[in-house]
């Protein structure tokens, strides 16, 4: 801030280095403060304007002050002492301020409740903690299928909601497979669970498939680096056609156990995406190319704890 656009001051009610009352000690250094920080109606007037027309927020003395007062009523501390995180940071609030003005303090700090927090460490890293933890896909998209050669899926001409202008998808008929890899990424939490889904549409067979179900499957084994692979396990993604032509849809999410032996990032998930009958989960009707559904994209939802790693392979 610009030194001009504070008004004059002659005198600072500071304290003296002989005054013995600490409440009284306070109280005086912070009437310092707002002296020091008050502006005339007008000049706060144009800032505000100023500052809402670039999206920015105002602290007003008052709101920045705010923890240093509550302090003063909690706890006896000389203010002419070294600061120290302990003493003067109340949980919720910090004390010193960067060069934008913003609250900062010299170790670690933590934004919300007591377990459901984002935590910044003192290099800096952001850790998310309990309900701060958040969701993203691991996408897998059918440019990325190996094909065995056998029982392959087609990628057909589809005329996208009859429009007559045309894009490429994969469709499966019952039995065909595709297989890929994918990685599990650095902001992973590690030791918890990923959920499956597919996404997928009838195109234009939604009407005549109404309540037809696609027997989707999904074959998959995890581990981590430096451990081995297990036995392929078999995951259901069965899903019924709604009776909407062209329709994106999605099939419910199914579970894959992350936490039993705890997985980490960069482990690996090698897998098959197929559509295969196992005892009427598969009714599709439509056998000939452009009448079978078409798959999109597989994704995993997966939780995030931290924006990356702290280092390269791990944690």
């Amino acid at each position: 801030m610009n030194l001009n656009e504070y008004p004059r001051i002659t005198i600072l009610p500071f304290p003296s280095p002989d005054d013995k009352d600490q409440k009284n000690v306070n109280r005086k250094f912070i009437d310092c403060l707002k002296m020091l920080s008050r502006r005339d109606d007008d000049k706060e007037a144009r800032l505000r304007a100023i500052d809402t027309s670039r999206g920015v927020s105002r602290y007003t003395i008052d709101q920045l002050l705010a923890p240093l007062t509550a302090l003063s009523h909690q706890r006896q501390h000389s203010l002419i002492s070294a600061l120290d995180h302990t003493s003067l940071v109340t949980p919720g609030y910090l004390l010193r301020a960067d060069a934008n003005g913003l609250p900062i303090e010299a170790g670690a700090s933590r934004v919300g409740g007591a377990v459901n927090y984002t935590e910044f460490e003192t290099d800096g890293t952001v850790i998310f903690n309990g309900d701060a933890t958040v969701w993203d896909d691991m996408r897998v998209v059918p440019g990325s299928f190996d094909r065995p050669g056998i029982s392959d899926p087609s990628i057909v001409a589809y005329d996208v909601n009859g429009g007559g202008v045309s894009t490429y998808l994969w469709e499966f008929a019952k039995n065909n497979v595709a297989s890929f890899t994918v990685q599990l990424p650095h902001g992973y939490r590690q030791g918890t669970d990923i959920y499956a889904h597919i996404h997928w549409t009838p195109g234009p067979r939604g009407a005549a498939e109404n309540g037809n179900f696609v027997g989707w499957k999904l074959q998959y084994s995890w581990a981590n680096i430096n451990a081995n692979f297990p036995t392929m396990l078999s995951l259901d993604l069965s899903d019924v056609c709604d009776g909407t032509d062209h329709k994106h849809q999605m099939t419910p999410e199914v579970v894959i156990d992350g936490h039993t032996v705890s997985k980490d990032i960069s482990s690996m998930l090698i897998c098959n995406v197929l559509r295969t009958d196992t005892g009427g989960d598969d009714t599709w009707v439509g056998t000939l190319s452009g009448q079978r559904p078409m798959l999109l994209e597989i994704d995993f939802h997966y939780q995030i704890d931290m924006v990356g790693s702290h280092q390269q392979s791990i944690k």
